[in-house]
């Protein structure tokens, strides 16, 4: 303040000459201490000039990290907010894959649950028409061919060649789905294999019925002959059927092509099979061979 008031008096007396001042000022003497407070002033005025600029330098470094922290601030608070949007976004999305997920398990567990309702009624079916044979064999209205007169299918048990080449992926008896937690009664096993692979008749007999029903899609019915009852093997889920009913087939025989006809999911190809003792069914495990050595002539 004290230096803009010199200022501003050194303004106003801006047209007065300096030899004007020092020959108004009377003696030498006081020429000489004009001069001296004038160079005092001046000195005292750089000082506090350089003082300013110092300040001022010191100010605008402080400004400059001021703005640069400001500027970080905003940058950190933006990256927040588009992560918190991301964020927002992601969980939109996860919960819509998740309803879609639950959606599809909804389905699927649906579809399973129909499936196994139209395995019973075709398994009531398959009982009835059995028992029916049964009745029928044992008034002598059905007579063993000659070619199969004196085979035993039950003296084969556990040395029954496979019906086809593939590994066995549901088995006999309770089985609960591993993504739909949903609970099936198998009355046989599933094996997966390649699709038109052929499949043959696991032991000698004649061909009962080949049909479509839901659930075993295409499938072949084999009687065979034993004592004192009947044993009966089914052969499901394939692409094509080989042989007509009343057929006599031999083990090893080719009686179709394995397909996935009557499954829910096609992606892949299985033969579903069934071994019943009357209508009675039993795990095929222990009927077939233990070196899963495959059935062909």
């Amino acid at each position: 303040e004290i230096y803009a008031e010199r200022l501003r008096s050194m303004y106003k007396r801006q047209k007065v000459s300096p030899l004007e001042i020092l020959f108004t000022s009377g003696s030498m003497s006081s020429v000489l201490s004009g001069f001296k407070m004038l160079s005092i002033l001046a000195a005292v005025d750089l000082e506090v000039l350089n003082d300013v600029r110092q300040q001022t330098r010191v100010i605008q470094a402080s400004w400059n990290k001021l703005n640069a922290a400001l500027n970080a601030n905003f940058a950190l608070s933006k990256s927040k907010e588009n992560e918190q949007s991301s964020l927002a976004n992601s969980r939109v999305k996860k919960r819509k894959l998740l309803d879609e997920i639950k959606r599809d398990e909804e389905l699927q567990q649906e579809a399973n649950r129909k499936q196994e309702e139209d395995l019973k009624q075709i398994r009531a079916q398959f009982d009835k028409i059995i028992r029916k044979r049964e009745k029928d064999r044992e008034k002598a209205k059905i007579k063993v061919p000659p070619s199969l007169e004196g085979y035993n299918f039950a003296e084969h048990k556990g040395k029954l060649p496979w019906p086809v080449n593939g590994k066995v992926v549901s088995w006999f008896g309770k089985v609960i789905d591993s993504s739909t937690k949903t609970q099936t009664n198998n009355r046989g096993i599933e094996i997966e294999t390649k699709h038109g692979e052929p499949v043959s008749a696991i032991a000698d007999g004649v061909v009962f019925m080949t049909q479509y029903f839901r659930g075993y899609g295409n499938f072949v019915l084999v009687s065979h002959p034993s004592h004192p009852q009947d044993y009966y093997t089914i052969y499901g889920h394939l692409s094509d059927i080989l042989v007509n009913n009343g057929d006599i087939v031999m083990g090893g025989d080719v009686i179709g092509l394995a397909g996935s006809t009557g499954m829910i999911d096609s992606n892949s190809s299985r033969l579903v099979l069934e071994i019943l003792k009357g209508e009675k069914p039993e795990n095929p495990l222990n009927w077939l061979s233990p070196d899963r050595q495959r059935a062909g002539r």
